[in-house]
């Protein structure tokens, strides 16, 4: 009897292998109990991988898309409708990350260096993002290349975060600036950063 159901749980999971893959491909990697809300988009776009751990939910509208990076979602995230991330740098999310809905995470940018070039013709910064277990991104905010969320931080509704955040800090503002920390008392710092990526491509 063991053994019939044994048998049976992995044809589940194989059949389930090849629903996913024939929805989202064969470098997407969902775990069984992550929910994907139909008008979502998961895509590997020139070259990447994505990988969501469980209980995740990934609600209407979200965009995912690799642009050459991949993406890591850690287990107990919840990523509210309409959300962008690009991955061209590398984007990895802790567990338990809350994601306001309309939120941008954008693991590129573009270097402007040269006024007698068209911007598009230069070169792109792809730093990647980071965002620690335990972290709350309201509603509407940007994340920007080469930022680190501490664990635990906050970052306010219409933030836009153009440097890391300590962990357990709340910013908030354009751009983004510390207000407080959650406890009252800011963690001791911690040395280390993102490793810088290349681009694959411009998207």
């Amino acid at each position: 009897m063991t053994s019939c159901l044994s048998v049976v749980r992995l044809a589940r999971r194989m059949i389930e292998r090849v629903v996913l893959g024939r929805r989202f491909g064969a470098h997407v990697e969902l775990d069984r109990t992550t929910f994907v809300a139909r008008s979502a988009a998961l895509r590997v776009v020139q070259g990447g991988s994505i990988r969501i751990a469980g209980a995740c939910d990934i609600l209407d509208g979200c965009m995912i898309l690799t642009y050459g990076g991949d993406i890591r979602i850690g287990s107990r995230c919840n990523i509210q409708p309409y959300c962008v991330i690009y991955g061209n740098g590398g984007v990895e999310l802790g567990e338990g990350v809350l994601v306001g809905p309309h939120v941008a995470i954008v693991a590129n940018n573009h270097t402007v260096d040269d006024p007698a070039s068209f911007i598009l013709e230069q070169p792109m910064s792809c730093r990647g993002v980071v965002i620690g277990d335990d972290v709350w991104i309201g509603a509407g905010a940007r994340i920007l290349d080469g930022v680190t969320v501490g664990r635990g931080a906050v970052v306010a509704a219409g933030a836009v975060v153009t440097r890391s955040v300590p962990e357990r800090a709340i910013v908030a503002g354009v751009p983004a600036r510390i207000i407080r920390h959650r406890g009252g008392v800011a963690p001791a710092p911690e040395s280390g950063g993102i490793a810088g990526r290349g681009c694959s491509a411009d998207r």
